[in-house]
């Protein structure tokens, strides 16, 4: 941020609360949570002793290429980013969805 020189703050212009910090970064988390979930469920899936036996470049293989990832799950993390990017469209002081919930606005320093 202070690279870029922007500051986030809160919509009525004031110094953010931790109350609305939490839920700004609840969605991020969110959304960050659902690749790992899907990993998770895929190498679970997947049969241990013919894991073991393969070399890096082939698991790695194997986990890209498994069709396990549920279908609701990868619905899930394309609905919540195009919410995210059409929120950020569709209004006049760009913010996103996560900038709603919390409450805040990016702004230059």
């Amino acid at each position: 941020k202070m690279i870029m020189r922007i500051k986030i703050i809160n919509i009525n212009n004031k110094p953010m609360t931790y109350r609305n910090s939490f839920y700004r970064i609840l969605f991020q988390f969110i959304l960050s949570l659902i690749p790992l979930l899907s990993s998770t469920f895929t190498l679970l899936s997947l049969d241990p002793a013919l894991f073991n036996t393969l070399d890096k470049v082939s698991k790695i293989s194997l986990i890209r290429n498994s069709d396990y990832i549920p279908v609701w799950l990868n619905s899930l993390f394309s609905v919540l980013i195009l919410i995210e990017y059409l929120t950020l469209v569709f209004n006049k002081r760009l913010r996103t969805f996560h900038d709603f919930l919390g409450g805040s606005i990016v702004v230059n320093s």
